[in-house]
């Protein structure tokens, strides 16, 4: 329970800035595009979870977590 506690402590030390990755920087996948970009993009992908979204990066769907 400590370290939960000393955990949140450290988080209120940090700004959204510092842990946000910026729009123009965001890797998501298009839910209707084809496998073979979805593949490629997981494959070229730095992240461990990518955004998953239906028409617009604005209507997120789901996380892939990989």
């Amino acid at each position: 329970a400590s370290e939960l506690v000393s955990a949140a402590i450290d988080f209120a030390d940090i700004s959204a800035s510092e842990v946000m990755t910026a729009r123009v920087d965001i890797v998501a996948i298009d839910i209707d595009d084809p496998w073979e970009e979805i593949l490629r993009t997981i494959d070229t992908s730095p992240y461990s979870r990518i955004p998953v979204y239906e028409d617009s990066v604005d209507h997120v769907i789901g996380i892939l977590s990989l």
